[in-house]
């Protein structure tokens, strides 16, 4: 494009070429220029037949930033990705004098993004996921240039690549990373290669001493770096050696009554009280919940299919049969809502694992779909389609905290308190601790047998003496 006809692939080839090299100099993630391209190449087809991008100024620039704003919402990350890589196809390969052009688009800023605006890159553009924070405002007056390679950008660039590699989990990904990239820059050094397991057992002790972490979160910063040393630097750890460990404290669960239960429900409703319907009634953790697919649902047999719980395990349990009527209602609103965005080119879901393309056609049936879903479509990170993806998690933690207040309890319930209370409600009615073992898909049951410790009932029990012999009547 540009100064190339449109029947000259090898110059349109070319043109984009050039245009993934500025993106490189400009300080894009590499991960990321595809996403740039694509905001470029929409950009091109907005245009009435062929119109070269030296012809096309400032108005349909906005026409086309204003267009992804109402899709996507007005600060949202899409507008401030597509405003980055139009500034810099403008400023690196379309050789002409674009700055006033970029100074008109000044006054549609403030109506695209509520915020002040500030500077901002072509790696800060990506920052925010789909269904995260806003992303601040784009800055469209000056180009990027002489951006300052971060330390060990290639090392942890590698480690994204293993991590994919090896197909972890997006969340563990995303923690692993946290604990190498702190690793990094507490060791600070000048090499791979001087990274020993004495380095490991230093940065150990001092999460233990001088950060005051739990034993759990010291055990998580171990994994990641083992994974870091044996898979990504491809060299063993060695002997670690003994470090200062916290000391593991042995916490009782927070749990409900069943006032409370009822208390709480009656300020939630809509989805949110299907949601929290299903985690009380089967014991599902939050993400397992906002991870149902339509197909896990078995209203017949009453039950759900739980599938990659923690530990990669599927499990069945109950699907409670008092919110039947709720869900069903609920599932009829999401299937419109699928049929309308499969008539407007989309309704393709995440498909886990190589399912995609085993499966090509899978991704649009309507078994696979988020029994909750996203009010918007969003772009994956991974793939960089355009998808709805499931219901953002904060917004149901806030709804149940919200519930909770209105409720005037004092206890502080969040989401993982309705499984909890799942447990300890079902001990208390008899039921036996193998079965409720299996039914929260915990690998022990000495984990499940602390409930034992809040139950008021059942098979732990006990009567105050006080209240057997000395009651006042």
């Amino acid at each position: 494009m540009g100064k190339k006809s449109k029947g000259k692939n090898s110059g349109i080839d070319g043109f984009w070429a050039g245009y993934s090299r500025a993106l490189a100099r400009a300080g894009v993630n590499r991960w990321h220029i595809k996403w740039y391209t694509r905001w470029a190449g929409m950009f091109g087809r907005e245009a009435s037949g062929y119109v070269p991008f030296s012809e096309r100024g400032p108005a349909e620039i906005a026409d086309f930033l204003v267009k992804i704003s109402e899709r996507y919402g007005k600060g949202s990350w899409q507008v401030q990705q597509a405003a980055d890589a139009l500034r810099i196809l403008y400023h690196d390969c379309v050789k002409s004098d674009f700055a006033a052009s970029w100074r008109d688009l000044e006054s549609m800023r403030n109506s695209l993004f509520p915020s002040s605006p500030q500077p901002s890159t072509g790696e800060k553009a990506n920052s925010a996921a789909p269904g995260g924070q806003k992303a601040a405002a784009p800055a469209i007056t000056a180009p990027i240039s002489g951006k300052k390679k971060a330390p060990y950008r290639d090392l942890l660039e590698r480690a994204h690549e293993v991590f994919r590699m090896r197909h972890y989990a997006h969340r563990t990904e995303e923690a692993y990373m946290g604990w190498i990239k702190q690793f990094l820059y507490h060791r600070n050094p000048h090499s791979p290669e001087e990274i020993n397991g004495r380095d490991i057992r230093d940065f150990l002790s001092y999460l233990a001493t001088e950060r005051h972490v739990a034993a759990s979160t010291q055990n998580q910063a171990l994994n990641a770096l083992v994974f870091f040393s044996e898979q990504v630097l491809d060299r063993p750890v060695g002997e670690i050696g003994q470090f200062t460990r916290p000391k593991k404290r042995q916490r009782l669960p927070v749990v409900m009554s069943t006032d409370e239960v009822r208390r709480l429900f009656s300020h939630l409703s809509g989805v949110y009280r299907i949601a929290a319907g299903i985690m009380y009634g089967g014991g599902l953790r939050l993400m397992e919940c906002m991870r149902l697919r339509v197909k896990d649902l078995d209203f017949e047999r009453r039950q759900i299919t739980v599938r990659d719980g923690k530990g990669q395990k599927d499990r069945l349990t109950v699907l409670p049969a008092s919110i039947n009527g709720e869900l069903k209602n609920h599932l009829k609103t999401v299937r419109k809502l699928h049929i309308n965005d499969l008539k407007n080119g989309f309704g393709e879901v995440y498909m886990p694992d190589a399912l995609a393309r085993k499966y090509p056609n899978a991704a649009r049936e309507w078994g696979w779909q988020y029994v909750f879903p996203a009010t918007r479509l969003a772009i994956d990170p991974g793939s960089g389609v355009a998808r709805r993806h499931h219901l953002h998690e904060n917004n149901v933690q806030k709804a149940i905290k919200a519930a909770r207040r209105k409720a005037g309890i004092d206890k502080p319930v969040s989401c993982h308190t309705l499984r909890h209370s799942f447990a300890t409600h079902l001990l208390e009615s008899g039921y036996d601790i193998r079965t409720i073992q299996e039914l929260l898909g915990h690998k022990d049951v000495s984990t499940t047998m602390i409930y034992t410790h809040v139950a008021t009932s059942g098979s732990s029990g006990v009567k105050s003496p006080m209240d057997v012999h000395l009651a006042i009547r």
